[in-house]
């Protein structure tokens, strides 16, 4: 009788196919980490408190009672953007190549170093920013809507309900009282 010698594949096809599924796998889940570590978003609330926090780039910004500030992983890289809601005060570091973006409720607000009050509550009916020093750029996310430029001094308001923007002399010498905790009071009548 012959004995014939089988022919063995050096792995078996199925092995194969598990080897390459493992692989591919680990692969997959190295870049959805990789992925959400970069864009992972960073966010502060306040309650009943107000809250002073150091940005990635050396920005401050003190948070009013009930404020939420959120910004990605990518924070500072290319571009310092970040959402606002509530009320926060605004000490931007100056950086010509990486313009600080804030993004609240239903504008835009631009600037390269400067210091300013956005007023974003959700309960309010219009969106303010009061600039103290440098220039603020305000622009509603409206298509067709122009940016404005606000100087020192000055409060821009955008209503929830339209893309106009108004523009006035800021006469509330008290509009950082709730960070500062100090009122300031000239012939006023108790």
């Amino acid at each position: 009788t012959l004995v014939r010698d089988k022919v063995r594949p050096l792995a078996h096809p199925r092995l194969l196919l598990r080897i390459a599924a493992s692989i591919l796998l680990i692969i997959a889940a190295g870049i959805v980490v990789f992925y959400y570590s970069r864009t992972k978003a960073t966010v502060f609330r306040t309650a009943a408190d107000t809250r002073t926090i150091t940005l990635p780039d050396g920005s401050r910004v003190t948070l009013n009672r009930n404020t939420l500030l959120s910004y990605d992983g990518e924070f500072g890289e290319a571009e310092r953007t970040l959402s606002l809601e509530g009320e926060a005060f605004f000490e931007v570091v100056p950086d010509a190549e990486r313009p600080f973006t804030i993004s609240a409720e239903n504008c835009d607000i631009k600037v390269l170093g400067t210091t300013f009050n956005v007023n974003a509550y959700d309960s309010l009916e219009s969106v303010k920013v009061i600039v103290e020093t440098g220039i603020v750029s305000l622009n509603a996310k409206r298509r067709g809507s122009k940016p404005i430029e606000l100087l020192p001094g000055e409060v821009g308001v955008i209503r929830k309900s339209g893309a106009h923007i108004s523009i006035a002399v800021n006469e509330d010498v008290n509009f950082l009282s709730w960070s500062t905790r100090h009122l300031v009071f000239v012939d006023e009548s108790l």
